[in-house]
């Protein structure tokens, strides 16, 4: 009976994780988000990135999800609401978040891929709020189009790697926009 038990136990969990993750890629929308093979041109890659096959993590797929899925609402009345395609990869290197934010700075990515910069950083370390990891947001327009970038860093515990991950939306610009 515990080996029957024990083999039911097994197959009802496998049916949840596969259901859990369908319900979590339907929510968050992530069948939309499609991987890429390498870097855009635009963006500098660090040295020691290591292209990884790890998969985003589902808390982060849902709040970049939604938060980039639904920027197509902030459009005005008669704009296109859609979101625009969203391509990402992931990275890892023995560096630490704070390497990558010193890295990726509005001067490097402004003169690299002329991606708009302000006066303040547009990254932030997480690591005064108890995690370990960097976030960062770059937006630009070219060629009747607009292109945001984040970037998420974390460290892995167990391997001390940072996991790097790099998420890009790209749409065309409203029309009342485009010079």
């Amino acid at each position: 009976m515990n080996t029957r038990t024990g083999i039911l136990a097994v197959i009802a969990l496998s049916l949840c994780v596969i259901a859990c993750s369908t319900v979590v890629d339907r929510i968050a929308g992530t069948q939309d988000m499609k991987r890429v093979n390498e870097l855009w041109s635009d963006v500098p890659k660090m040295e020691g990135m290591n292209a990884s096959e790890l998969e985003m993590p589902v808390a982060t797929k849902l709040i970049l999800r939604t938060i980039l899925g639904n920027l197509g609402r902030l459009n005005k009345e008669g704009e296109p609401q859609q979101t625009g395609d969203i391509d990402w990869m992931a990275f890892t290197t023995g560096k630490t978040p704070d390497d990558v934010q010193a890295f990726y700075t509005n001067e490097k990515m402004s003169g690299f891929g002329n991606w708009e910069t302000g006066k303040e950083s547009t990254c932030i370390s997480g690591k005064d709020k108890g995690v370990p990891g960097v976030f960062c947001v770059f937006q630009k327009k070219m060629n009747g189009r607009q292109a945001g970038l984040v970037i998420v860093a974390s460290e892995d515990e167990k391997t001390k790697q940072t996991d790097l991950y790099f998420v890009r939306i790209e749409s065309d610009e409203p029309p009342a926009n485009k010079k």
